[in-house]
């Protein structure tokens, strides 16, 4: 299948083409809006599960360090 190139006016000529491409260029920066507050959101999600799994890993240490405290005392 061949294509064949044919002549005619640019893009640029034709009387909708300032109203597509402004169409375009909005519909384009709506996009990246909606993707740059998702990501945002996301990024405070995963702040905010960091900092509780942090919190639970040092309850977890402070458990651990008492019942090796506790081991060695009954050990004794």
């Amino acid at each position: 299948m061949s294509q064949t190139i044919i002549p005619g006016k640019k893009l640029e000529q034709y009387k909708a083409f300032p109203y597509i491409a402004w169409v375009v260029f909005i519909g384009f920066t709506v996009f990246v809006y909606g993707i740059t507050i998702e990501l945002s959101r996301i990024t405070s999600e995963l702040n905010e599960t960091t900092l509780s799994l942090e919190a639970r890993i040092q309850n977890n240490s402070l458990s651990i360090e008492e019942l090796t405290e506790k081991n060695k005392l009954s050990d004794e």
